[in-house]
């Protein structure tokens, strides 16, 4: 199965917005396997030399 999205959530009245992709497998186990380049927005949003692969990033994977 795969879907598409876009998340919108108005944070203290700041506009904050995502696209965001899911393709969900069969497996033997539970998994969850992130993109490196989820957090390639981070350039957009801070210039080319933003570090996009802090170990934090794994923490806002739920």
């Amino acid at each position: 199965m795969q879907g598409e999205f876009r998340l919108r959530q108005v944070i203290t009245g700041i506009g904050h917005a995502a696209d965001v992709s899911v393709v969900v497998e069969a497996a033997d186990r539970d998994e969850v396997d992130v993109s490196p380049d989820a957090f390639a927005w981070l350039r957009d949003a801070y210039g080319p030399r933003a570090v996009v692969d802090r170990p934090v990033n794994g923490r806002l994977v739920v």
